[in-house]
């Protein structure tokens, strides 16, 4: 019985500690590393990642999203990574579809989301 009882609490740990929801995630994050940690240990419905090779500075992006309609849309660049929050899904497909990532990059969303950096 005690064995029971052990792995039962031992599947309940594993699974608390395991990936969380979207509730769980804060409005704001103190640095780009908490920003890291807290989204990746995140289930998202929707997780998209391209590559963008032609791109001179912007490697690849990945967007996540808990409601398929707004999301975080981590850019990785030759300076580091950013994470762009409440970036519309419409936003994402343009920035997949652009000929230029960089140029869409500085058009569309510099300035226009709230950004957390790593370097």
């Amino acid at each position: 019985m005690f064995k029971l009882i052990f792995i039962y609490c031992s599947l309940v740990l594993l699974t608390a500690c395991s990936k969380n929801g979207c509730d769980n995630l804060p409005d704001q994050f103190s640095s780009y590393e908490e920003a890291e940690r807290k989204i990746e240990a995140t289930e998202f419905n929707v997780k998209q990642e391209i590559r963008t090779p032609e791109s001179s500075w912007i490697y690849g992006a990945t967007f996540y999203s808990c409601d398929g309609e707004l999301g975080y849309l981590e850019v990785e660049t030759d300076h580091g990574s950013y994470y762009l929050k409440d970036v519309p899904k419409q936003i994402w497909q343009a920035f997949q579809e652009t000929e230029s990532t960089g140029k869409f990059f500085n058009e569309e969303l510099r300035g226009n989301y709230l950004l957390v950096t790593g370097e």
